[in-house]
């Protein structure tokens, strides 16, 4: 009988292998590797001064649809919530950095990354993919550098954070990632 002081350590298996697809000449689809993704919500009294908050020496984007910082990176996805992305610190390190740094306000940050999947997706075709499973106008600014956005994708939540006008990150939950994957597949056989 294993000692009762003695923990399991959980962990999620990648819900895809890293890798990469080659939908169409002009279109790559990427999972990317694990990272750490936490989600961070303020108390709604809180929302006035969230411009104040940072996240190491990152203020909190205030704006509807910003992302600022580098690592980690900091998206807005609503008035009192945000999602936080590292590829250097893990989950564990990042909630409790962002508990520190945020004192006692009553903050939740939770570390989502096992239940997330990253895709990339790279290529001269990234507009004409994004326009078939959104009604995202890629005119408008919405996939401009500095910009991530909440959207409905081929019928599922997707953020959508671009890195120009040839590659934008696509980050949704981990149930449909497989789904999506083949969707991408699918559309890209047929562009």
């Amino acid at each position: 009988m294993a000692d009762q002081t003695e923990r399991a350590v959980l962990a999620a298996e990648p819900a895809l292998p890293v890798g990469e697809t080659r939908l169409s000449a002009g279109a790559v689809l990427r999972v990317l590797p694990p990272r750490a993704l936490v989600r961070l919500q303020i108390p709604r009294r809180m929302i006035p001064q969230a411009g104040a908050l940072r996240v190491g020496s990152t203020a909190l984007p205030t704006t509807p649809g910003r992302c600022v910082g580098v690592d980690p990176a900091v998206l807005w996805l609503a008035p009192d919530g945000w999602l936080l992305i590292s590829d250097v610190q893990d989950g564990a390190t990042l909630v409790s950095g962002v508990r520190r740094d945020c004192g006692d306000l009553g903050v939740a940050a939770v570390d989502v990354s096992d239940s997330l999947v990253v895709f990339e997706l790279a290529g001269l075709q990234v507009r004409d993919l994004l326009m078939r499973g959104t009604s995202l106008d890629p005119d408008d600014g919405s996939l401009a550098l500095g910009r991530c956005s909440r959207q409905r994708f081929a019928q599922l939540p997707v953020i959508l954070r671009p890195y120009g006008a040839e590659r934008v990150e696509l980050i949704v939950d981990r149930g449909p990632a497989l789904w999506l994957r083949d969707w991408f597949i699918h559309m890209g056989s047929v562009l």
